[in-house]
């Protein structure tokens, strides 16, 4: 079964799909590592994980959305529309990210892959919380971070403690044949 995968991306990813037909990220190239440093901690913890547990060696990763219900099931966006109804709708969990992404010349693409691999699928809100410098708030402690930590590091989705119903999954590479569509950006 195919997986429509939402992500927003530069348009320099949307030239290399032109130009070279697929799209491989390298997380020590990553703007938004040059921005902040302090996210290679959490980026290589990341592609670590990603590697070890599928099996491969890729240098980065794609970061994609999918939604979650109350019944926590996971689910893709069959549409423009869906998404970005779900994104407004959520924009608690995700404004001042979603709008950084937005200052960036950047396109909603909405990608469909058949994929074996673990996503390593997080909620938004823990992800966020785990970006540095990490800021212990209720409902997070100490405990629930290494308990996440050490899921998330395994392959292991966790219910959050704190769920925006907003789920972050990771793609290894794009190849332009799997791109569906292309949408504008939006601010929240």
């Amino acid at each position: 079964m195919k997986i429509r995968f939402w992500t927003v991306q530069k348009l320099d990813v949307v030239t290399a799909l032109l130009k070279y037909g697929s799209y491989q990220p390298a997380f020590n190239y990553s703007d938004y590592v040059e921005e902040d440093p302090d996210l290679s901690e959490l980026y290589g913890l990341l592609l670590e994980s990603y590697n070890r547990v599928n099996n491969t060696d890729y240098p980065g990763l794609i970061f994609t959305f999918l939604g979650n219900d109350d019944d926590d099931n996971i689910f893709d966006f069959k549409d423009y529309p869906a998404f970005r109804n779900f994104i407004i709708s959520h924009a608690f969990a995700i404004k001042p990210l979603w709008n950084h992404l937005a200052a960036k010349n950047t396109v909603i693409m909405c990608v469909e892959k058949e994929l074996d691999k673990n996503l390593l699928l997080i909620d938004i809100n823990d992800f966020q919380c785990l970006m540095p410098p990490i800021t212990l708030a209720p409902p997070y402690t100490e405990d629930y971070i290494r308990y996440l930590v050490q899921n998330f590091s395994a392959g292991n989705y966790v219910r959050s403690i704190f769920p925006s119903n907003l789920i972050q999954a990771h793609i290894p590479n794009i190849s332009a044949e799997d791109v569906v569509g292309l949408y504008p950006m939006f601010t929240l």
